[in-house]
């Protein structure tokens, strides 16, 4: 995000400017690949041959519980934190335009998805154009009306003027950069 707030600050001025801000959140790291692992162990006493169901059955506790301790991995919450951009107005601080870049705690299912969600939705139902740049191919892409795909890649730009409608650009990484004229006040090559 500071490199694309690098490229653009000089093209905003004099009268915008580009904060790069910070949302932090706590999260457990790919929960999900915790699926799976089994609650417990439980071994058969190897002196008697009778199958387990019989145990079971007779309510006998001929079980052995498996004694060694299992090495186990805990869900530890690590702090996300992730850099936005606000193109803001030079003396009224307004915030014109919001710029995010999905990252894969935005794009899998969780908490850092849901924030994303949350913030996404406020800035569209807000008063500030919304520019999404998607540079992953992994997980479910945010749900968009009217377009079967987009492609693998792209940058959503949402102008208020224009809402509910948005402009995906896509493009293929293979491409060196990606240009799009943006509309501010006045047209600017961004």
């Amino acid at each position: 995000m500071l490199a694309i707030a690098n490229r653009i600050a000089p093209k905003l001025r004099p009268h915008y400017y580009v904060e790069v801000e910070t949302r932090s959140y706590m999260d457990t790291p790919e929960s999900d690949l915790l699926i799976g692992i089994p609650d417990a162990v439980i071994l058969s006493n190897s002196q008697n041959s009778q199958p387990l169901e019989a145990f079971v059955a007779a309510k006998v506790s001929n079980v052995v519980v498996r004694t060694t301790p299992q090495t186990v991995t805990l869900p530890i919450p690590i702090e996300i934190r992730e850099r936005y951009l606000e193109v803001r107005e030079a003396g009224s601080d307004r915030v014109v335009t919001a710029i995010e870049m999905l990252s894969p705690t935005n794009k899998r299912k969780g908490k850092g998805r849901d924030i994303y969600e949350t913030k996404r939705a406020a800035v569209l139902s807000s008063a500030s154009h919304f520019v999404e740049i998607d540079l992953l191919r992994s997980r479910s892409p945010f749900p968009i009306v009217g377009a079967s795909s987009i492609g693998d890649y792209y940058v959503l730009v949402s102008r208020t003027s224009n809402r509910p409608k948005a402009q995906p650009y896509a493009f293929m990484l293979r491409e060196h950069s990606l240009s799009f004229y943006y509309r501010l006040k006045t047209q600017m090559r961004l």
